[in-house]
């Protein structure tokens, strides 16, 4: 299998709570498993510690945009303009 480098974006993540965080989370956490390169973007702060996969926290719209364009798939996990 190839390993593909992944981007999900997430208005919400931990330390917030919720079934989309949790959704997420346990997403990512099955695709590093599988050895795909995972980054999760999002606009919620906290620490990147901890996780199985990378977490941007608040990116800048060119940072972002890098990250999209070197990924093999995009994942927009909720709608949020500011992500999408």
């Amino acid at each position: 299998m190839r390993k593909l480098k992944i981007l999900m974006t997430s208005y919400t993540f931990h330390p917030d709570i919720g079934g989309v965080t949790s959704f997420n989370s346990d997403l990512c956490t099955a695709l590093a498993a599988m050895g795909h390169d995972v980054t999760l973007a999002t606009l919620t702060p906290g620490s990147t510690e901890g996780f199985p996969f990378k977490i941007m926290r608040r990116p800048s719209s060119p940072d972002l945009a890098k990250l999209a364009f070197r990924s093999d798939v995009n994942l927009l996990s909720n709608l949020s303009l500011n992500l999408a």
